[in-house]
């Protein structure tokens, strides 16, 4: 959960700084949005994958985790997909939002992939009409694949 708040909240608080720029440099014929986005993501692709990495390294010797190469490098890739898919959802928030109601309303975007991630309330707990945003949920699929990677036997014999 750490890494998708991070990656989301610095997402909410740098897009929206760049758009006026943008914008300009767009409707001047400069560049193509697509060409700018691509650039952009390319650019903090390899920051987030380090600092993920980082972390998760951290994260998995101090938690004393079963030390089998296949399974740090499961856990980390999970952890990686989920902070950019955190961060492409900063990017949306970021993009419809200013500055300010970015900060200030961005965590009401984020929550309900938290609420809904099986993480408080299990699947079969809730009610029959709100099971359904349980499926919709990308943190309830990380906290799946991050604990099958830890806990799953991975070599079948």
């Amino acid at each position: 959960m750490f890494l998708m708040f991070s990656a989301f909240s610095s997402t909410i608080t740098t897009f929206p700084l760049s758009l006026p720029i943008v914008t300009r440099e767009h409707f001047n014929r400069w560049y193509k949005l697509r060409s700018f986005y691509l650039a952009n993501q390319l650019a903090d692709f390899p920051i987030q994958i380090l600092a993920v990495t980082i972390y998760t390294y951290i994260v998995y010797f101090m938690t004393g985790q079963i030390l089998e190469v296949k399974r740090f490098i499961l856990w980390s890739m999970v952890c990686v997909v989920v902070s950019l898919v955190a961060q492409l959802i900063g990017v949306i928030v970021g993009i419809a939002l200013s500055l300010q109601n970015s900060v200030v309303f961005g965590a009401l975007f984020i929550m309900p992939f938290v609420i809904f991630s099986e993480f408080f309330v299990h699947l079969n707990d809730a009610p029959f009409f709100l099971q359904w945003l349980f499926h919709s949920s990308f943190l309830k699929y990380g906290f799946e694949c991050a604990m099958t990677s830890l806990y799953d036997s991975i070599d079948q014999k």
